[in-house]
């Protein structure tokens, strides 16, 4: 159970998440030892969790696309192969026409066509529409994954990329 104050520090962490325990129990005016409680408690009970995002819009040469995914197989083996796919960011089960939606990041047209093959190879995969998205105004990628296509992509040799205004 969560209450008006988990929901401040919630609040407050989605806004600047790095703020430190000591200034969230200023703004709040609770002890900095209930802030430490109550996080440690948000935390083990996987209400919150903590990583790093990067805002996507500071790197032009990714490409998002949310494809609409139909099937006509068991829900649970379909998401365990999407998540196999390392640039999808992350699948959802959905209602109205697709049964999931899955978000993922590439660099190229080719790469796109790559990853809508391996989604429609997948069993039970009956069709696919997909999305890309043109005009973004806030999506964010987890760092990890983040890292993961850009490393991959990035020729030998070369140690930095441009982020270009």
């Amino acid at each position: 159970m969560i209450d008006m104050f988990d929901l401040q520090i919630m609040n407050l962490l989605g806004r600047e998440g790095r703020i430190s325990n000591v200034e969230l129990a200023d703004k709040l005016g609770i002890p900095n030892s209930t802030v430490r409680q109550r996080l440690k408690r948000l935390t083990e009970k996987g209400i919150i969790d903590f990583s790093c995002e990067v805002v996507s819009q500071m790197f032009h040469e990714i490409i998002i696309v949310f494809s609409g995914i139909v099937i006509n197989a068991n829900r649970d083996e379909i998401l365990n192969e999407l998540e196999k796919i390392s640039n999808i960011l992350f699948s959802v089960g959905v209602t109205g026409r697709y049964d999931f939606i899955a978000v993922f990041v590439d660099k190229s047209t080719e790469m796109i066509n790559n990853t809508l093959s391996k989604i429609n190879k997948i069993n039970g995969v009956v069709h696919t529409e997909s999305f890309v998205v043109v005009k973004n105004n806030g999506f964010r990628i987890r760092s990890d994954k983040f890292s993961q296509l850009i490393q991959a992509s990035i020729p030998h040799g070369k140690e930095e990329i441009d982020i270009t205004d």
